[in-house]
């Protein structure tokens, strides 16, 4: 789904299957685009937003080996990417350059699961939570001021929480 110019909604639903690719590309203002995908191996959601205002929201359930990623380049932008259910699954946000940017990742269930943020700007808030898993991994990397991370990882064994912020 490509949206240019202003509030345009993209909802982009897979279910089943292996190898799945759904991309979303958002440039301008209040644009929303959501993919979800369900039952899947090796499934990719991949959204890369230019511009003020937008929503990215990537959601995948019930998969193995499934890879999440969004890059958002504006100010007051929000990218939440929802895994559950999943083993060897891999959320990363990107915001750059940016202001009072909002990165949120969930991820419930399954082993060795990956979560990451990096935001580089000032006033940008990044959350991650982690629950019932196990050998997970969480990180956010914040280069600016005023910055607030927060990692919270519950009903789990040996999972790992790391922040930078510079």
């Amino acid at each position: 789904a490509r949206q240019v110019g202003g509030k345009s909604t993209a909802i982009v639903t897979q279910t089943g299957g292996e190898l799945n690719y759904a991309f979303a590309d958002q440039g301008g203002r209040e644009n929303s685009a959501t993919i979800a995908q369900s039952e899947g191996f090796m499934n990719s959601a991949r959204q890369r937003v230019s511009g003020n205002e937008n929503t990215a929201t990537n959601t995948q359930t019930d998969g193995m080996i499934n890879y999440s990623y969004t890059y958002q380049f504006g100010n007051e932008n929000t990218a939440t990417i929802a895994q559950s259910e999943g083993e060897f699954n891999r959320a990363t946000i990107n915001q750059g350059r940016a202001v009072k940017n909002t990165a949120t990742i969930a991820q419930s269930g399954g082993e060795q699961n990956r979560a990451g943020a990096r935001q580089t700007g000032n006033e940008n808030t990044a959350t991650h939570t982690q629950t019932d898993g196990m050998n997970n991994y969480s990180y956010n990397d914040q280069f600016g001021n005023e910055n607030t991370a927060t990692n919270t990882q519950t009903d789990g064994m040996n999972n790992d929480s790391f922040f930078s912020q510079f």
